[in-house]
């Protein structure tokens, strides 16, 4: 969806552009069931109130996800 890559990116590049500012991304899947609902409240609750610099997040379930971009040796052609 285009205009989720829009909020990416502001929430990329706003903390660069102003050293104030902190941002980060949180990508959730809502369950259906409300007692899912709620232990994902307190997950991001908790993501929000951390330290983390990690700039991109997702929670699947319990599961915390974190984009890491690794750097890959080129070989030679």
């Amino acid at each position: 969806m285009p205009s989720k890559a829009l909020i990416l990116g502001a929430a990329r590049v706003i903390p660069r552009e102003f050293g104030n500012v902190r941002s980060r991304a949180i990508d959730v899947a809502l369950p259906v069931a409300k007692a899912a609902r709620t232990a994902l409240a307190t997950l991001v609750a908790a993501e929000v109130a951390s330290d983390s610099d990690d700039e991109t997040v997702a929670f699947r379930g319990a599961d915390r996800y974190v984009q890491e971009l690794v750097p890959l040796a080129m070989g030679t052609a």
